[in-house]
């Protein structure tokens, strides 16, 4: 019943619902048999066409049941034990139709040589009636033993809900358990490992030669150095990238550089005249450039001033 080792229980449920309706079907048809052959052997004369004068005892109809049920008895045996279901209600059967002979032994009269030889389609009758008897006991029986598995199938499936809570309920408490026991082994190692160092530590003297401290200037890096570092790089990579942009996108400034470019004398210039508009743009971007420039360096001597004081206060 615990989860995962059980099975499936509704499809459990399901086969067994189906063998009950399967034997159900299959007692139907063999009691529709049984009384069609009731039904026939009712109407048909026993002693037609025989003859003879000497008396005998005994029932025959009793006689042909109880020897196919001993036969079918016997091919049961074949495959079940002593206790299955089947055998079980055939002997009953069987003995409840031995105690009707012999009541019927008792009170019966006499009867004429004749009766002795029956009719062979009534005897056929009697004993297909036996066999159809005994087919339906057995799957009577049969329905009990399903009835009573899916019963008890059913009351396990109710109970597997409670059982996988208990498993949750128990798995929990584990898990926390083993991590109780984690964390207090953890610390019985720690305890013990403080102990040894104790033990072994009683025989040593320790003495302070040089007591830590805390270095007046920094180990690395040298602020000065760096910014100054920092700030002809910068100065350097500018003046790079403007090479580069002059290269890649070149220029005319001078007679000299036309000269050189178009390989023909230069027989004069004409001087650029810039307008106030022009003029107070050019003033702005130089004042920019200026502007620019003159953070830059202020920022170089403000870092400059905060680590020398930094240096000089520690």
């Amino acid at each position: 019943m615990m989860p995962g080792q059980g099975g499936d229980y509704i499809a459990k449920l399901g086969e067994a619902q189906n063998k009950i309706n399967e034997a159900t079907l299959a007692l139907r048809e063999a009691e529709t048999r049984r009384d069609q052959l009731k039904r026939q052997l009712a109407g048909e004369d026993p002693e037609a066409g025989t003859q003879g004068a000497a008396t005998v005892g005994g029932n025959p109809e009793l006689d042909a049941r109880i020897q196919a049920l001993e036969k079918n008895l016997d091919q049961m045996r074949l495959s079940y034990t002593e206790q299955h279901p089947d055998i079980v209600s055939t002997k009953r059967v069987i003995a409840q139709l031995e105690e009707q002979k012999k009541q019927e032994a008792k009170i019966k009269k006499p009867i004429t040589a004749n009766a002795a030889s029956q009719n062979p389609y009534y005897q056929q009758l009697s004993l297909s009636l036996a066999e159809a008897e005994a087919q339906a006991a057995s799957l009577k029986a049969r329905v009990s033993e399903y009835s009573s598995r899916f019963s008890q199938l059913r009351q396990q499936a109710n109970m597997v809900p409670q059982v996988e809570t208990d498993l949750l309920q128990l798995n929990r408490d584990y898990e926390v358990h083993k991590s109780n026991f984690a964390q207090l082994l953890s610390r019985r190692e720690s305890a013990q490992m403080s102990e040894d160092m104790e033990s072994k530590t009683d025989v040593i003297d320790f003495k302070v030669i040089d007591p830590p401290y805390v270095p007046p200037n920094p180990s690395f890096p040298n602020r000065p150095l760096l910014f100054s570092m920092v700030l002809l790089l910068a100065m350097a990579g500018g003046a790079a990238f403007a090479f580069v942009m002059s290269q890649i996108r070149p220029i005319v400034t001078d007679r000299a550089g036309i000269t050189a470019l178009t390989e023909y004398p230069v027989l004069g210039t004409v001087t650029m005249v810039w307008n106030d508009a022009q003029t107070k743009s050019r003033r702005k971007k130089l004042l920019a450039w200026a502007a620019s420039f003159g953070a830059l360096l202020s920022a170089y001597i403000v870092l400059l001033g905060i680590s020398f004081l930094f240096v000089r206060s520690a």
